[in-house]
């Protein structure tokens, strides 16, 4: 059975989700914040990490991922081509515009796998990632579904306004995909980008 362990991150309440089976040895991770928390439910479960897809390339989701990559050298790290580019530009990350972060550049980009819209077989944990495009926050926003769970993040986060306020935000983009997203909230558990607790 697919099991879900959500991590409320320490940078703006960003979300990390890790992602197994109850009797598996891998996991997956949607988006990486505090390495700690990460690393020590890794260990406390036996659990080896095979990958991370990221909701976008924005920092608060992706600064773990240079620690992470260096305690689990052949983690593959999964984004489309805007989040790649995210990756490298501490401007399009939006690191270089918040004094309590330093810039951030992913330093293993041998690791970056891009994907594309469509299904991923993941048979480490017996099941199948769907992807789906959808910009408007920024330029690198893709949602995921496994079975009955919808990783949306910052695209789609239930009574909270999506933000369009960045250089590759687009307001339009932004209501198509909440539209787009909304046609596979029917029976799905919501993980969004952010703790609206």
């Amino acid at each position: 059975m697919l099991h879900i362990h959500s991590i409320v991150n320490t940078i703006f309440n960003s979300m990390t989700y890790i992602i197994h089976e109850d009797d598996g040895k891998e996991a997956y991770l949607i988006d990486c914040g505090d390495i700690k928390p990460i690393s020590d439910y890794l260990k406390e479960n036996g659990l080896k990490l095979k990958g991370v897809f990221l909701t976008h390339s924005h920092f608060d989701h992706i600064y773990g991922l240079n620690r992470m990559t260096k305690k689990y050298p052949e983690v593959k790290v999964y984004t489309n081509e805007a989040g790649k580019d995210g990756l490298q530009s501490p401007k399009l990350n939006m690191s270089r515009y918040h004094e309590d972060v330093d810039d951030f550049i992913f330093t293993k980009q041998e690791n970056v796998e891009v994907i594309g819209v469509g299904t991923l077989e993941l048979s480490s944990i017996n099941s199948h990632l769907s992807t789906i495009y959808t910009p408007g926050h920024d330029e690198s926003c893709l949602t995921y579904q496994i079975e009955k769970y919808l990783f949306t993040g910052d695209s789609f986060i239930p009574g909270t306004k999506t933000i369009t306020s960045f250089p590759r935000s687009n307001k339009q983009n932004a209501k198509v995909s909440e539209q787009r997203i909304c046609q596979f909230t029917e029976g799905t558990i919501i993980c969004p980008g952010h703790s609206t607790i």
